[in-house]
């Protein structure tokens, strides 16, 4: 098997930069650098991102169905050359896919050598919020989150490590904020945002504000939206353009790099493989 993939992966890569397959872009960001993975590597990479100095860590599926459990996968990468460094192939303990149904990890975060990942289960109302260890991408313990709000799965967490939080929404258009306590995941309020959002792929807090990516379906310009998670204001930070319309927005990492890119995005083409694109805000 590994030698299918390992040959179809060559042969992916040969035709994509032979006929010189286009990369997202984004209005008011300069493109700094786009990581196009393949075959095991993309499925590692497909659904959620993250960072520190010197990692990105990625989480991924083989498949998900809706009455089904999806293989997951978790990834360690290098920053400076995304070369894969560490994998778990195995990152939902038995316990909780037998008792629970959790097959699909979505967005993650990144805070003090932890990694913050939202896991579904099966029927979409059962929610969790699973702790790994970031050294080795070992299992540490779970979170169960779920409430009336969140009906329709956990598609992402985010880290407010300054002032001990964790942010997400569920997955249809909802004005609501939920906002946990980081010590033990206890709800510790619901912030009304300005403007609803809907289809959320994933968030990343930065300098004081919430950057959420959102996918729009059947589109190939995605939204990437700033919040104030105070307030509850939203608005557009900024748009990126899709090279096709069949692929999707996943995750963001918003972390600066000596390149100056800041926003690290994931994007799933489903035909050649992932994108990870990396941009840096162009200074008005």
């Amino acid at each position: 098997m590994e030698k299918i993939i390992s040959f179809f992966t060559a042969i992916t890569m040969f035709f994509s930069y032979l006929f010189g397959i286009s990369v997202p872009t984004a209005d008011n960001m300069e493109l700094m650098k786009n990581d196009r993975l393949f075959g095991l590597s993309a499925l590692v990479t497909g659904q959620g991102i993250t960072a520190d100095e010197d990692y990105y860590y990625t989480a991924g599926s083989a498949f998900v169905q809706k009455a089904g459990i999806g293989v997951q996968f978790l990834g360690k990468w290098r920053a400076d050359n995304f070369r894969q460094v560490k994998v778990n192939l195995n990152p939902i303990p038995r316990e909780y896919e037998k008792n629970y149904g959790c097959g699909h990890i979505g967005g993650i975060s990144y805070a003090d050598g932890i990694i913050y990942a939202a896991v579904e289960g099966t029927d979409y109302s059962i929610n969790f919020i699973f702790l790994y260890d970031a050294d080795d991408l070992s299992f540490i313990t779970a979170y169960n989150v779920s409430n009336e709000i969140l009906d329709d799965g956990i598609p992402w967490v985010a880290i407010d490590n300054a002032n001990g939080f964790a942010y997400c929404t569920k997955w249809a258009e909802s004005d609501k904020l939920l906002r946990f306590n980081l010590e033990d995941m206890s709800l510790s309020g619901i912030v009304t945002l300005s403007q609803p959002v809907s289809r959320i792929q994933g968030g990343e807090f930065y300098d004081g504000s919430l950057y959420l990516s959102k996918d729009v379906p059947h589109s190939t310009d995605d939204v990437i939206y700033k919040v104030n998670a105070v307030t509850g204001e939203v608005t557009q930070a900024f748009t990126t353009h899709l090279t096709s319309s069949d692929n999707e927005s996943e995750d963001i990492a918003v972390f600066p790099r000596e390149d100056g890119s800041l926003f690290h995005i994931i994007n799933y083409d489903k035909i050649i493989g992932v994108n990870v694109t990396h941009f840096a805000p162009i200074e008005k």
